[in-house]
């Protein structure tokens, strides 16, 4: 019987290395699968629809909302992010653990629909002084908007860590990895996701 799969579900503020730590982690499991979000946000040089994102229009995404296909969304910056519950059901399912790059009201959102099936992880950034430097070495951006993101994350975002489950602190990427894939691995030994596990090795009490 396939195990259903786990659910990693990883916040930051923007700048941490999301995205960076979840590719290096995909590199050292097959198993490990990633779910494309929805947004409304335009698409950018070098992105590529249903790779980094699916790219939709506010009336398509209001009309994914009211169907139920939208597990959970938030705003950011005149935008909307969501993520679409079937990707995450069809891959659970079928024994996939997924890795996804939510929003703090997203990734708890996640967590009360998949209770079971959820860990949730905290990014943390060494310093603010790092966080500053990366999103501007990212130039994507104004200094005026990278004043507003860090604002952001210091008033809003981190005091927000106690929510979750797990924190990372994002000082060297081998070592984040590192300790993402040790709270998987911590994850898929517990008991309640390997509940059936006396009768698979037979060694249910009736049977001596």
């Amino acid at each position: 019987m396939t195990k259903r799969g786990i659910i990693t579900v990883i916040s930051a503020p923007s700048g941490c290395g999301k995205n960076t730590l979840i590719e290096e982690a995909s590199k050292y499991s097959k198993n490990l699968a990633y779910v494309t979000s929805a947004t409304t946000r335009e698409i950018r040089v070098g992105e590529a629809e249903g790779v980094n994102y699916f790219y939709k229009t506010e009336e398509e995404f209001e009309r994914l909302i009211e169907m139920g296909e939208i597990l959970e969304w938030d705003s950011f910056c005149n935008c909307k992010y969501g993520t679409l519950k079937s990707q995450i059901t069809e891959k659970i399912e079928s024994g996939k653990d997924l890795m996804l790059d939510l929003t703090i009201s997203g990734a708890l959102a996640v967590k009360e629909a998949f209770p079971d099936d959820t860990v949730t992880v905290f990014l943390l950034p060494p310093s603010i002084d790092e966080l500053k430097k990366r999103l501007m070495l990212r130039g994507r951006e104004s200094v005026e908007q990278i004043e507003e993101r860090v604002k952001f994350a210091v008033c809003k975002e981190i005091p927000q860590v106690y929510k979750f489950e797990n924190v990372i602190i994002n000082d060297n990427i081998e070592k984040a990895c590192s300790e993402l894939l040790a709270i998987i691995d911590a994850e898929r030994v517990k008991y309640k996701r390997n509940k059936d596990i006396l009768d698979e090795l037979g060694l249910k009490g009736e049977n001596i």
